[in-house]
């Protein structure tokens, strides 16, 4: 009996872990997929309607993921007390946390030809992070998720 509740507490912890790192994958890509949004959000925003970036920003949060949310929370506050903003996730690369934090720095700041260049600049370099980790989402994600199945099972019977 002891025996058989430690083949599947191994089983479901192996299996566990393996489903937490294709998790991983699929945030890293979530944020990133927000990020692109939510620039393309503001370029239509700014270009069109020509709203506050506060005023942008307090109607589509909701549209994002909680890791997104944060740093948008982290922005508007920043724009209420002059302060910096943290882009706080152990989802994304320090680069792409850098190009996320420069454009929320310089953001607001100047006029709307570069206010716009800035964003699709941000934009495309973000795209491209985008794009990197839909590919290893779909096969580091999967390849984590099935090796630890097989890992699982292999555990099982050499445990039998």
């Amino acid at each position: 009996m002891v025996k058989v509740i430690l083949i599947v507490a191994i089983f479901s912890l192996v299996v566990y872990i393996g489903w937490q790192l294709k998790q991983f994958y699929k945030k890293q890509e979530k944020i990133l997929t927000d990020v692109v949004l939510f620039c393309e959000c503001l370029l239509s925003n700014i270009n069109f309607i020509q709203k506050p970036i506060g005023e942008i920003i307090e109607e589509n949060k909701d549209k994002f993921a909680k890791e997104f949310r944060e740093v948008l929370k982290s922005f508007v506050k920043s724009l209420e007390e002059d302060g910096e903003v943290e882009v706080k996730s152990r989802y994304i690369t320090d680069e792409n946390k850098r190009t996320i934090q420069n454009l929320f720095i310089n953001l607001g700041k100047t006029d709307v030809l570069n206010q716009n260049s800035l964003i699709e600049n941000s934009r495309e370099t973000l795209k491209i992070s985008e794009t990197e980790a839909r590919e290893e989402s779909k096969t580091k994600g999967r390849a984590a998720f099935k090796l630890s199945l097989c890992l699982a099972g292999l555990l099982c019977i050499l445990l039998i």
